[in-house]
């Protein structure tokens, strides 16, 4: 059989979340004699980012259906991160790609698409809130061990405490939210605080740091004692599996997929979020055994846990499985798809201008696939009342109303008589 062909659509590239670095991980690792694998993103925040490897490719947010049309006329499997691309899934029908797969990297639902052929859920706490379980398959993010790995002995003067979250992501707290109590603990605690956002000057004399976005990771992990993360519903946490590598021992809250990863007193510890005193019970309790020295054993059993069901050549492995598996299943191409490539329906037609528009497109490119295919007859959302597309439809309301505003009245009651047509509202 002939290298499987495979375009995966993502968002962004480069440090700062977890997702990127897994779509980096897998394009590098996957075996180039049996698979051809290509990493498309759409980065609407940081447009000018440059990928220099062979198997990165820059897609932006204008024409972005036609431009994904091209890239997958070829190929096999597309493969796009959920809760939803809904350019992606179009342009994939539109090409007649024979496999779709979604990747769910939030507790959230997804197979929004009937053309989704299987969804990868990050952990079982994703799978549980997917509609559909029977067109779900697990596969945990992987870890790289050999460059997450323990280094020196950590340092008995201080002990530190490490949150790695960017600032805007769901949490329950920050550690520097819960300074005063943490601190009163012990007077060798330090908190540092690393990720997108985590910045400001330090506070309490220096022993709490804000890091910022760091490329030393592993280093961080090896020097620090423990890792707090108290993420909302985390769907599989891999700062945590990447701290327990380097043998620092997490304390996570345990309403998402970290409580897949951490055992409970074994490899680390879970709490309850609601229940700050427990929390603060258990950074005491960590604290008491990093002053008897009795977290050594610990430490090698958080390590051996990863290596054991998180390492990266295990998610690997997994990943290439489904892909072979899809690829018996649902064929292969035997000619590249032709052009035309029509648009079909208004779920691909919307997020293109919902991604359009948060990409501060000037309004000639937003609104320039609505009057290209103001003469089709695209299908019509196919759930209307879903709270994904009302948020949408707000957003398209909002921005025909600023093209009136701008002096294109007329354009704007056609857009709006369009939007109607495609979405319309239950009585």
């Amino acid at each position: 059989m002939r290298p499987v062909n495979i375009v995966s659509c993502t968002l962004s590239m480069g440090t700062g979340n977890g997702i990127s670095r897994m779509d980096e991980a897998l394009a590098r690792s996957v075996d180039r004699g049996r698979f051809r694998y290509t990493c498309c993103f759409t980065d609407i925040f940081r447009p000018d980012t440059v990928c220099d490897r062979d198997w990165c490719v820059a897609v932006p947010a204008a024409g972005r259906f036609e431009r994904l049309c091209a890239l997958f006329r070829d190929a096999d499997i597309v493969q796009f991160n959920g809760g939803f691309d809904p350019v992606a899934c179009e342009a994939a029908e539109a090409t007649g790609v024979p496999t779709l797969i979604e990747v769910m990297h939030q507790c959230d639902r997804g197979q929004r698409s009937p053309s989704i052929d299987v969804t990868v859920c990050v952990s079982e706490a994703v799978r549980s809130v997917q509609p559909f379980p029977e067109r779900t398959v697990v596969i945990h993010n992987g870890v790289d061990t050999e460059l997450f790995h323990p280094a020196a002995p950590r340092s008995r003067e201080g002990i530190v405490f490490l949150e790695v979250a960017q600032r805007g992501k769901a949490v329950h707290f920050h550690l520097d939210q819960l300074a005063e109590p943490l601190l009163a603990l012990d007077p060798r605690i330090e908190l540092m605080l690393a990720g997108s956002g985590q910045t400001g000057p330090e506070a309490y004399q220096g022993r709490v740091r804000f890091l910022g976005l760091r490329r030393d990771m592993p280093d961080l992990y090896a020097k620090a004692h423990f890792l707090v993360l108290a993420s909302r519903q985390d769907a599989f946490g891999l700062a945590c599996a990447e701290a327990m590598a380097c043998g620092c021992l997490p304390i996570v809250s345990a309403d998402g997929g970290m409580a897949e990863i951490v055992a409970h007193g074994r490899t680390g510890w879970l709490f309850d979020p609601r229940d700050r005193q427990g929390f603060l019970d258990l950074v005491r309790r960590a604290v008491a055994g990093e002053s008897a020295d009795g977290l050594e054993t610990m430490r090698r059993q958080a390590r051996a846990a990863i290596l054991e069901r998180h390492s990266l050549g295990r998610c690997i492995d997994r990943y290439e499985s489904l892909y072979l598996e899809c690829a018996a299943g649902n064929g292969l191409r035997e000619a590249p798809a032709a052009e035309p490539w029509p648009r079909r329906s208004a779920e691909g037609l919307i997020g293109e201008t919902i991604m359009a528009a948060q990409a501060r497109l000037d309004l000639e490119a937003i609104v320039a696939p609505w009057l290209d295919t103001l003469d089709l007859p695209l299908s019509p959302l196919r759930e209307p009342d879903d709270a994904y597309w009302r948020v949408c439809r707000a957003m398209l309301l909002s921005l025909f109303a600023e093209i009136a505003r701008a002096g294109y009245q007329p354009l704007a009651d056609a857009l709006s008589t369009r939007l109607e047509r495609l979405f319309p509202l239950q009585s």
